[in-house]
């Protein structure tokens, strides 16, 4: 049905098949991550959180009434409040196995204009709180360069909280209930870093009347 659902649909003449609209409300009630979690090895259960499409997706704006649950939709929604500002951002946070290959999306939120760094440290903070207290391990978070300001609001945090109790954090890192999480830069970002450093760092040398590298 995801990838043809017009072949559903000629299934659906042949054979007692539920509607899309009775599937979709099915799948949303799975709890996917919970289910698995007491199946997977201690080993297993270390995992990174991770926000898709790099920073935020873009969206057409537009409204769309809900009938079924008498709402307007395509509004600024984090889950917990929703605004009268037309949503033309989405921002999705994913989990990612370390030592075995799954991955699962925890959460979306929609917002104007993209969502705040303030906001986006506050929102990964509660993940990684809800995912630690089903029995995953999360260790480390995926980063690029458009939300390096939300790690250093974690990394001070953290810093000012063992400030508090007379410790020393040396480290660029973040506790969430006590347990580390250490920001990982995403790879092909830094390649592609090292690649526009590489491609400015030409375009200087160009430049240079003399073409003597200083």
């Amino acid at each position: 049905m995801k990838h043809n659902p017009r072949g559903y649909k000629l299934l659906q003449k042949l054979f007692a098949l539920p509607s899309r609209k009775i599937l979709m409300a099915v799948l949303r009630k799975v709890p996917v991550v919970w289910r698995k979690v007491s199946t997977l090895s201690d080993r297993d259960k270390h995992c990174v959180t991770m926000q898709c499409n790099d920073n935020e997706i873009s969206l057409q704006p537009s409204l769309f009434y809900n009938l079924s649950e008498d709402r307007m939709d395509g509004l600024e929604d984090d889950g917990a409040y929703r605004t009268t500002k037309i949503a033309d951002h989405a921002m999705v946070l994913m989990l990612k196995g370390v030592s075995k290959k799954w991955k699962q999306p925890i959460a979306y939120f929609f917002t104007e204009n993209g969502m705040k760094s303030l906001n986006v440290a506050k929102y990964i903070k509660a993940a990684i709180h809800e995912v630690q207290a089903i029995g995953l391990k999360v260790v480390a978070t995926m980063c690029d360069r458009f939300n390096k300001p939300t790690i250093n609001l974690l990394v001070e945090e953290s810093r000012s909280e063992l400030a508090k109790k007379g410790e020393q954090h040396q480290t660029y890192s973040f506790f969430i209930n006590g347990r580390e999480v250490m920001p990982l830069y995403d790879p092909p970002h830094l390649l592609k870093g090292i690649r526009n450093n590489m491609l400015n760092g030409v375009e200087k040398l160009m430049k240079l009347r003399n073409g003597s590298i200083l």
